[in-house]
């Protein structure tokens, strides 16, 4: 290995070091946790050494986001050899909420720091953040052509469903929603079904019975 290689290496290494540290810190105390001299003190070097590959705390939360949604697109990518667009999108619904629930803080930097991501000069087309957006967008105009719907209600379709899908994977990620496992999570994936079964534009399309009762589901008193 050369002195180049083994630099690129060590590099690759602190930066790793970097992120899991951030993200523990966010986890435990949110935004505000996360400084430059804490990330430093948990993998023990000084805030000098942190300088040296972030400019500042930003910076890294950004690049936690990107990698998230670079993560989410991956998994979404899966689905491409699905024939039926509304089973796609069914699929997409329920991934997008299980990577929720499997990567909860990673998921509440990507959206915690919305504000920071709208701040950045850079060219904006390309993050994967609205890249992942224009996918869903794209996704649900290849299931309203498939049935004859007006292409023009793709952004309403769009936002209605990723709305919900956020609004579900918050409330995961938030521990807001109370009750046995299994039935919540029956009800938490067959939610998206009831909202894209009316997308079918067949009345004779049903939704399998929840596993358990709606009120495993309700929210904590």
């Amino acid at each position: 290995m050369s002195i180049q290689e083994r630099k690129a290496r060590d590099a690759s290494r602190m930066r790793e070091r970097i992120f899991k540290a951030t993200l523990d810190l966010f986890a435990k105390g949110g935004y505000p946790a996360v400084t430059m001299r804490a990330i430093a003190q948990a993998i023990e070097y000084s805030p000098g050494t942190i300088y040296r590959y972030f400019r500042d705390k930003n910076e890294i939360l950004r690049e936690l986001c990107f990698r998230g949604f670079e993560m989410l697109l991956a998994i979404q990518a899966e689905l491409s050899d699905l024939a039926d667009p509304l089973e796609r999108l069914r699929q997409a619904g329920r991934r997008y909420i299980s990577f929720a629930q499997q990567h909860p803080d990673l998921y509440a930097i990507m959206f915690t720091i919305g504000g920071l991501m709208k701040k950045d000069p850079g060219a904006v087309e390309d993050r994967p953040p609205l890249t992942a957006y224009h996918n869903l967008e794209s996704a649900v105009a290849a299931c309203l052509d498939a049935r004859g719907w007006p292409v023009a209600e793709v952004p309403r379709v769009a936002l209605a469903l990723w709305s919900q899908w956020h609004g579900l994977a918050m409330l995961l990620v938030k521990d807001q929603l109370a009750g046995p496992i299994e039935p919540l999570q029956a009800c938490v994936h067959q939610a998206a079904d009831l909202t894209l079964a009316a997308l079918s534009g067949d009345p004779g399309h049903r939704v399998s019975p929840l596993a358990g009762p709606l009120s495993a589901a309700l929210l904590p008193p």
